[in-house]
């Protein structure tokens, strides 16, 4: 588990959670109050005997029997109702604006995701009533609320969750949903600390191949929709709002999920798990026969993987296929085949490759180390590169 972003609260609700105490106001322009309905302090679950509410925001003119896609702006703390900050405030309304139902809610510290999956089952039983989508939602966090809904949102079981907005916070992560696209936004005169656990953070998620974009605001402070009145802040918030729109789409959902498969196999190969790659590449390669880049993934898989028998076999079956360059596919095939003992089928490959092509240190691979006294494999080695 990668475990990052332990920040104190008393730093972490600086902007994101201060209410009153910055400036009031929200850098970025909001609709007018008619073009929101509010529906006050719903009850959505009971805690200790009493009622947890949370404040509904939905556009006014709403299309009569849509169902709308839902952000949830998430209080990670629980205790001190978050409803009435403006800085909240301002993005339901903003959300709603933008043809979303945006969901302000109290929660208590004991039992965040207690009170989140109450959220959504409340959503699932009052869908029609309140015109929601229960199986369109994002999550957005800021600051140290990020810290317990990070791991909330890529928890592979809450699959409702089809996106998620995280501005200046970390959290831990076990391990990354490759189907839940996110926004990291970070803010560049935020903490050295708290963003290198972002940058540390991001490099995570891409290694994984995870579906995640991170937005840096360079001239950003903590809590920059707040304080920072510029047009790069609400540039920031504008492609928000484009996120949010574009992922919670059936169609752009469908297309995640088509693509699954491969970029899993993709960030196995990233992380250096090639057993599992060839795992997951294997009937892929075999249901696309034609799709060469697919075949040359699978063979460096199991050229990953050290099966070199299998990897020789399968880079022969693409021996003169255009598609691929003589070095993208020529390079590997002789490590392949070179591991597997077949001198003479690595050398063959080697020189199927042009010269201009094959730097010296490509056979200073300690794949070749077998074959550095085969004269063959010298007089590859010898070739004019001009």
């Amino acid at each position: 588990m990668l475990r990052l972003g332990l920040i104190s609260s008393a730093f972490a609700l600086v902007i994101c959670s201060s209410g009153a105490s910055a400036a009031e106001k929200f850098v970025y322009p909001l609709p007018a109050a008619s073009a929101v309905d509010v529906r006050k302090s719903v009850a959505y679950t009971k805690w200790k005997g009493a009622d947890l509410v949370m404040d509904v925001y939905r556009p006014a003119n709403r299309p009569s029997g849509a169902r709308l896609p839902v952000v949830i702006f998430m209080n990670g703390f629980g205790g001190d109702s978050q409803r009435e900050w403006l800085q909240y405030k301002s993005w339901a309304s903003l959300a709603a604006a933008n043809g979303f139902v945006a969901i302000n809610p109290d929660t208590h510290s004991e039992g965040i995701e207690e009170d989140f999956d109450a959220i959504v089952a409340y959503l699932r039983a009052h869908a029609a009533d309140l015109q929601a989508d229960p199986d369109l939602i994002s999550l957005w966090a800021c600051s140290g609320h990020v810290f317990k809904s990070m791991p909330m949102a890529e928890d592979p079981s809450r699959t409702s969750i089809k996106s998620a907005v995280f501005y200046y916070g970390t959290g831990p992560v076990a391990k990354w949903r490759l189907d839940l696209p996110v926004q990291m936004v970070r803010a560049g005169l935020d903490r050295p600390g708290l963003n290198r656990g972002i940058e540390e953070l991001s490099a995570s998620a891409l290694k994984s191949n995870a579906p995640f974009t991170v937005l840096n605001h360079p001239g950003g402070h903590h809590g920059f929709e707040a304080i920072d009145d510029d047009d790069t802040s609400r540039e920031v918030i504008a492609q928000t709002l484009r996120f949010l729109k574009t992922t919670l789409t059936a169609n752009y959902q469908a297309a995640l999920h088509a693509g699954l498969p491969a970029a899993a196999a993709a960030g196995a190969v990233s992380t250096g798990d090639y057993e599992t790659a060839a795992r997951l590449y294997g009937p892929l390669a075999a249901a696309n026969l034609s799709d060469s880049r697919l075949q040359l993934a699978y063979g460096e898989a199991l050229l990953g993987a050290r099966r070199f028998r299998d990897a020789t076999n399968h880079f022969d079956k693409l021996r003169g296929n255009r598609e691929l360059g003589p070095r993208d596919l020529g390079l590997p095939a002789a490590r392949a085949a070179a591991q597997a003992g077949e001198a003479a089928r690595a050398i063959e490959w080697l020189n199927m490759i042009p010269a201009r092509f094959l730097p010296a240190e490509a056979l200073r691979d300690p794949a070749f180390k077998s074959l550095e006294s085969n004269p063959e494999f010298q007089a590859v080695a010898a070739r004019p590169r001009n």
